[in-house]
């Protein structure tokens, strides 16, 4: 299926909470593809251990283990500038500091 082109100014028609409506929407989206595509992946996985008879500890071993941390997901916005969030751990940001109505910030 060929994208969809989507213009900018059909964006800028929207209203906020139709906006926030499809921000989620498109989130989700990616999440279930996501989701869906690492499915995949694990059924070739299973796929190739299977047909080349390797063991548990042959594939442990391959791959390298580390703990990693996920990256806390944002919690507030900015409001003058969108690509600046902030999750809520750490220092807080200046203009989160500066803000009179922290609730209004948050991300829905």
């Amino acid at each position: 299926m060929a994208p969809r082109e989507v213009r900018a100014s059909d964006l800028q028609e929207l209203s906020l909470e139709e906006a926030q409506r499809l921000l989620a929407a498109v989130e989700s989206m990616l999440a279930d593809r996501t989701e869906e595509k690492k499915q995949h992946a694990l059924e070739e996985i299973k796929d190739l251990v299977k047909d080349h008879e390797l063991r548990f500890e042959d594939v442990v071993s391959a791959i390298r283990v580390t703990a990693r941390r996920k990256k806390a997901p944002a919690l507030f916005r900015n409001p003058q500038n969108p690509r600046q969030t902030w999750s809520g751990k750490g220092k807080a940001p200046d203009w989160y500091v500066q803000a009179a109505d922290k609730n209004g910030l948050r991300i829905l």
